[in-house]
């Protein structure tokens, strides 16, 4: 997906040329105002960037060997913590009022789970859980198509090379399609787990097929 910004001066000729350009690469067009823009990407790129480095600066506390227990969930949460500190601090200073107010927003939201903790307020806290999931379910699946719900399908494979190479030629052979996955390997384990994210049917042919030959599978 692009996004365009034409302002009240900008030709239609040029915003028609623009168009039929991303377009042809195949691209969708989204075109909205510049300030429309800047709020947007405040809330769905720039605050998501700022948590995940604030959640990953949390962890120096932890011992390298403590942290060796943490799951995929840490791992995915803090993805963005990598990223240039260098052209973040230009991206926040650029859209800095934004931010700013997406921040206010967000620390509103923290303050109320602190407060529903110490009251022992299920209901709020249930409250905040079930707004996270519906506002999950919002975001779009591949390509920009409405999401999908998956079957999850574990798979447990031995830490020796080959292994993934394996597994994925037993899905060919099954004649299913993987939409997703997710590694996870333990400290001190000799095995790994593979999440496979399928269709209900691929996930049912697929599970069928693997314990056929001999592969622990479950259904998550």
């Amino acid at each position: 997906a692009w996004i365009i910004t034409p302002t009240p001066d900008t030709p239609d000729s040029l915003i028609a040329k623009v168009t039929e350009l991303i377009e042809a690469c195949g691209a969708t067009v989204y075109s909205m105002s510049p300030t429309e823009h800047d709020e947007l990407l405040a809330q769905i790129s720039h605050l998501p960037q700022i948590v995940s480095s604030i959640l990953a600066g949390e962890l120096l506390s932890v011992s390298g060997e403590k942290l060796a227990l943490a799951g995929q969930g840490l791992r995915d949460t803090t993805r963005l913590a990598e990223s240039s500190s260098a052209i973040w601090l230009d991206i926040l200073n650029s859209n800095r009022d934004f931010i700013l107010s997406k921040l206010e927003s967000f620390g509103h939201k923290v303050e109320l789970l602190h407060q529903a903790l110490l009251a022992r307020d299920s209901v709020r806290i249930e409250a905040l859980f079930k707004d996270g999931n519906t506002g999950r379910s919002k975001i779009s699946g591949k390509h920009g198509a409405r999401a999908r719900t998956y079957t999850y399908l574990s798979v447990v494979i031995p830490d020796k090379p080959g292994q993934l190479g394996a597994l994925f030629s037993e899905c060919a052979i099954a004649g299913v399609n993987v939409e997703d996955l997710s590694i996870e390997h333990s400290p001190g384990q000799f095995t790994g787990l593979i999440t496979l994210a399928l269709s209900e049917s691929d996930a049912t042919k697929l599970e069928k097929h693997l314990l056929t030959n001999n592969w622990k599978v479950h259904t998550t």
